[in-house]
This record gives structure tokens, C-alpha cells and sequence, in this order.
């Protein structure tokens, strides 16, 4: 089929015609939660796999247990049903006009400075409510050591950081479903929280509601030197800021906590934390948080519209970055 014979959402159009402002956002409120204890098990409204946080021991062993390790069943976790489950248990009304998993918003968040990553979101339409629904991406297994080393020392940093158990089992994880409004639109947002900093370990905002104030983001990733650093190492890490600021934001989690490794010795060699507000400046501003809200607030007002006019039609909508257009599969 001729692409562009069928309906789509032009990127660059969308972005040359956005003028820069601030865009309205409310700080996220957590309404209900679940925690997820193995890939059949789930416990609506309850904090059991909510992991408190503590400063891992540096260095540490990042390939220690991968033989044991427990990968993620990707198919147990794009199911909105214990969502669902959570926000009827609390009594939480569906008076919002979207309701998704953050993984989701962060793909569509992050177009405007990647527009190479291509990304595939469904949509359908439950009464008055826009539904986004996640498509598997379909990645490459881990076949190699080097890959499966990759895949688990991620996991294996959160546990350094969390808890002692001697199987790591990306399965468990406790899940945050906050409300907030970006632009014209009110969400209901499912997020999965790495651990919280019960002991105030890390300075707290008081701005933030309780819980949220308390949770922390944690990210892996390769320890390089200043001294070394190239531009296009700089603008890689720009770009991981990039990724790490909106998936905290999305969710209201104020506290990042970064374990660098030496992947030659595989280990865990410095730690540093970084509160989430503080991410932009760092990258002196090389991008701009509103050019990413607003092209949300732009891109899911033309799902709604699209999703209302065909109100009985799942839609799949898949972004080519060659086209720089996110393409409509009715």
C-alpha cells in the first residue's frame, strides 16, 4: 500500500508550526497502585513490591546471578486489566480523557529530538475515554553473552539497590497509576517505580504528594570521563537525560540515582544522584521540555479527534522516521 495514500500525522509540519510556549501541566497525583509479585500474579492496591531504596555497595559485581536470572514476560505486562482493577478497587472515577501505560507517552514525548526511533502505539475508544494500548516492539532476543549481560545488569543494579534476595526476577515490580493533565488532555497514567527513599536518603521535595515525593528512578549506564567526552558522546548523553527526564516527569518521580559501569570488568564502579528538575539545565538546554509537551498535548488531541470520529475502530498508529509521519492503520 502507497503510504502516503493513507492517513497520517506529519512530525516535521506538526513541529514547524508549534510555537514555543509553556505548556499547562499539573504535578501528577497518585490515585491507585498494584504491585506485580511474578508474570500471572498481581495484587491490586497494594505497596507489597514497593522496594526501599539504599546506596548500593561501589564496586560491585554487575554479571553476579545472571545464570539465575529471570527475564521479563513482556506479554504479562501490556495488559490494562490490573490497571483497571486498581483505579475500580480505590474508587477512582475514569473522569479522565486518556488512559495509557507511560510507556506509551514516552515514545511519542521524545519524537521531537529522536526522530530516527521508530515506535507503534494502539489506540480504541471505551465510552468517552481514549485508550492507548502498547504493541510489542518485537526486539531481538539476547543471544549472545554480551547481550544477555546487557539485559540483566540493569536489573541487577536495582537489586544492589533495593534488596538481598539472590534471584533477580524482573517480574516483580510495583506499578504507580497517577492522574495529571498535559495541555488539553487529562491522563490516567500506569508507571512501574524502581523503589522509594523511605529513609530520606536522597533531599526530598515537599512540593510533591506523598507518596511520589519519595520515589526514586534508577538507570544504569556506561561510565565515561569528561576529559574523553566527545560531541557526539555529549549529545548521547543529552539524549539519555532526554529519555530519563520524561519518564520520570510522566510519572512525578523527583529523584534519579545512576549507577555507572565499567562494562570491561563488569562492575559497578560510581553512583551519582541527580534530582529530575535539575536534567535540562545539565544539558544546557540542548533540548526543551515544551517542544516535547507540546507535541504530545498536539499528537494525542489528533488521536482523540481521530479515534472519536471512528468510534468503534481500534487504530494502530506506527511513526517511520524516514517519513517523519506517524502513519493510521484503521
Amino acid at each position: 500500500m502507497n503510504h502516503e495514500k493513507r492517513p497520517f500525522f506529519d512530525v516535521r509540519q506538526c513541529l514547524k508550526e508549534w510555537k514555543p510556549d509553556i505548556v499547562p501541566v499539573s504535578s501528577p497525583v497518585e490515585v491507585a497502585c498494584f504491585s506485580r509479585l511474578s508474570t500471572t500474579q498481581y495484587i491490586p492496591c497494594s505497596r507489597q513490591a514497593l522496594k526501599s531504596f539504599r546506596f548500593p555497595q561501589v564496586p560491585s559485581c554487575l554479571s553476579q546471578g545472571s545464570d539465575s536470572f529471570i527475564p521479563k514476560d513482556e506479554s504479562s505486562s501490556i495488559s490494562l486489566t490490573p490497571v483497571r482493577e486498581s483505579l475500580e478497587k480505590a474508587n477512582v472515577p475514569l473522569d479522565a480523557s486518556i488512559l495509557t501505560f507511560r510507556n506509551n507517552l514516552n515514545k511519542i514525548a521524545a519524537t521531537p529530538y529522536q526522530v530516527d526511533k521508530a515506535w507503534k502505539v494502539a489506540s480504541h475508544l471505551e465510552g468517552s475515554l481514549v485508550v492507548l494500548d502498547i504493541i510489542p516492539d518485537g526486539s531481538r532476543q539476547p543471544v549472545t553473552y554480551r547481550d544477555r549481560y546487557f539485559e540483566f545488569c540493569g536489573y541487577k543494579f536495582e537489586q544492589l539497590c533495593c534488596d538481598d534476595n539472590v534471584v533477580v526476577d524482573a517480574n516483580q515490580e510495583f506499578c504507580s497509576i497517577v492522574k495529571t493533565s498535559i495541555g488539553r488532555h487529562t491522563l490516567l497514567i500506569s508507571a512501574q517505580v524502581d523503589c522509594w527513599d523511605s529513609r530520606g536518603l536522597c533531599s526530598c521535595s515537599s512540593r510533591l504528594a506523598y507518596p511520589i515525593c519519595h520515589y526514586v528512578e534508577l538507570k544504569s549506564m556506561k561510565k565515561q570521563t569528561a576529559a574523553n567526552a566527545t560531541k557526539s558522546m555529549v549529545r548521547s548523553l543529552h539524549h539519555k537525560y532526554l529519555r530519563f527526564w520524561i519518564q520520570s516527569f510522566l510519572a512525578g518521580v523527583p529523584h534519579l540515582f545512576i549507577g555507572y559501569r565499567d562494562d570491561r570488568r563488569e562492575m559497578l564502579v560510581d553512583t551519582e544522584y541527580i534530582p529530575v528538575c535539575r536534567l535540562p539545565e545539565m544539558c544546557g538546554y540542548s533540548w526543551d521540555p515544551n517542544v516535547c509537551l507540546g507535541f504530545l498535548d498536539s499528537f494525542l488531541h489528533f488521536v482523540s479527534t481521530m479515534q472519536r470520529t471512528f468510534p468503534s475502530t481500534p487504530i494502530v498508529w506506527e511513526y517511520e522516521p524516514n517519513a517523519q509521519k506517524v502513519f493510521i492503520s484503521l
